[in-house]
């Protein structure tokens, strides 16, 4: 802090006095420095979600969920990893005590040959003081507008978030954190144990280095999986790469949503919804168009995953619009820049949260001649099942 010179007391006796408060100040940060080394430590996570696919993945660790629950590096399908941030509340003598993030890095994620996990991908900034106790609350992804206030008058086992702003439609997987529960040490560790309980949200500070905490998420949107893949015979003669994917709900509007959760009710968390007087966007739920071509996947045997996730009772349709380059077998560019709009009727489906609708793209030439001119290749994407 520097002084200004008119600032400056002229008085000896109140520069004394200055000088003991300058020193209590240091001494008294120099002790919470201490308290913060030796007490405090970071909060290291591995996240559990309900899996959208029909059966449960099995696994290979020793830690015992719900049903349906699975690691979340698992899950199929699974959003881009960018909108895999948790944020989380944590209640310390009921009030918000900190409130910080984890985030996942997809890369990081390592497995032995046998699929037991050595590295998990999640990174933390949240922290917690041993023996302090905290009830852990949150949501993902952590950009989400949000407050958190008590329930009924406590934070205990109960809470109400309130998410703000959210499109109809949307890249991101939004979650609610539904259970919590610590370990001394980390799922890489075999010897840990023990169960994961929904509705359970309490959590103590350990010592340094054994504080894992381990999270339930449900799933607050519906999934659309669209599963792009080439008519077989067309897959002989082109390759197909995949640019950027939208989908939008014309005349959707952006929510509310109230999550009143309570541990001690059987169905752990309601939620309310309001729709908002603000337009909802266009989400982007697949971008590969700032990529160099040479690492982007072709779509050659099998089928490229996308998922989307909407709303669920979104009365409109969703648009989906796909952008693509068309390839020789040889590597050679013969038509950019493709695109192809196909519409989803939600009208006629009654997906609740947390469940997902399969739809198969397939791309396939509207015509195909004079193939030493290869640039009156011209593909189309149609819609196979919906």
């Amino acid at each position: 802090m520097s002084l200004n010179a008119k600032h400056i007391y002229p008085s000896v006796i109140k520069a004394f006095l200055m000088a003991i408060t300058i020193t209590l100040c240091l001494t008294a940060c120099s002790d919470e420095m201490s308290d913060l080394e030796s007490d405090w430590d970071t909060l290291q996570l591995l996240p559990f979600s309900q899996s959208l696919v029909e059966e449960g993945q099995n696994s290979t660790r020793a830690i015992t969920l719900p049903d349906n629950y699975s690691v979340y590096s698992d899950l199929y399908p699974q959003a881009n990893s960018q909108y895999a941030t948790i944020h989380a509340y944590l209640i310390a003598n009921d009030a918000v005590s900190s409130e910080g993030d984890f985030t996942f890095n997809k890369d990081a994620v390592e497995k032995t040959d046998n699929g037991v996990i050595t590295k998990t991908g999640w990174s933390s900034n949240v922290t917690v003081k041993q023996g302090s106790n905290y009830y852990v609350y949150g949501f993902m992804p952590a950009s989400l507008s949000s407050s958190i206030a008590k329930n009924s008058g406590s934070y205990e086992n109960k809470a109400v978030i309130s998410l703000n702003n959210l499109d109809a439609v949307t890249p991101a997987d939004v979650c609610i954190i539904t259970g919590v529960k610590g370990f001394d040490n980390p799922i890489t560790n075999s010897s840990t144990t023990g169960s994961v309980e929904l509705g359970s949200f309490s959590y103590t500070g350990k010592a340094k280095g054994s504080n894992y905490i381990y999270l339930l998420l449900d799933h607050l949107y519906a999934c659309v999986d669209l599963e792009y893949s080439l008519e077989t015979f067309y897959s002989t003669l082109r390759q197909i790469k995949l640019r950027k994917v939208e989908i939008s709900a014309t005349g959707s509007k952006k929510h509310n949503l109230t999550v009143t959760i309570d541990g001690n009710n059987n169905a752990i968390y309601s939620v309310s919804d309001t729709e908002t007087s603000e337009a909802s966007g266009t989400a982007v739920i697949y971008d590969k168009t700032e990529t160099e071509a040479e690492s982007i996947p072709n779509i050659l045997e099998g089928f490229l995953g996308v998922p989307g996730f909407y709303m669920p009772g979104m009365p409109n349709q969703i648009v989906v619009t796909s952008y693509y380059d068309v390839y020789n077998r040889k590597g050679d560019l013969v038509r950019k820049g493709c695109k192809a709009d196909n519409k989803l009727n939600l009208r006629e489906t009654n997906i609740s949260r947390g469940q997902k609708r399969t739809v198969k793209f397939t791309i396939l030439p509207t015509y195909l001649y004079m193939l030493s001119e290869p640039d009156l290749d011209n593909p189309t994407i149609e819609l196979t099942t919906e």
